[in-house]
């Protein structure tokens, strides 16, 4: 007779219950995992768009960065409809930055992190986790 006490005090009466129990917990992991990872990916598609649509107001005068006071460029940020938790980010690009090759390799990342969240929806968790075991081998 099969009888197993596992997981803080909870009844098995197989092998297969106990398999059943560890994969349905494992997927609630793998849902917080993937949630997690589209969120970081998000957050980091909206850094790397504002970064070159700032660049770009720059290069087409249409934000002023040299002799003007700080106060001066968040308004024209704000006006621009630029993030306010972005503003220190844009502000610390480097003068060599202002290129249109800047905002090229912006849109390659761009385009990868976009390409990242796709494959990442697109996946179930099953094979999430599916994968991560053949990764093992």
């Amino acid at each position: 007779e099969f009888r197993r006490v596992l997981f803080r005090s909870k009844k098995f009466e197989s092998p297969e219950e106990i398999l059943v129990y560890y994969a349905k917990n494992k997927m609630k992991f793998y849902k917080l995992r993937k949630k997690y990872i589209k969120e970081k990916l998000t957050e980091e598609m909206n850094e790397l768009e504002t970064r070159a649509k700032f660049i770009r107001l720059v290069i087409d005068d249409r934000i002023k960065i040299f002799r003007q006071t700080k106060k001066s460029i968040q308004d024209s940020m704000k006006s621009h409809e630029i993030q306010e938790k972005y503003w220190d980010d844009c502000l610390s690009i480097k003068t060599y930055m202002y290129t249109i090759e800047e905002i090229e390799k912006l849109k390659k990342q761009i385009e990868k992190a976009k390409n990242e969240f796709e494959l990442v929806s697109s996946t179930s968790l099953a094979d999430m986790w599916r994968n991560d075991l053949l990764e093992i081998n």
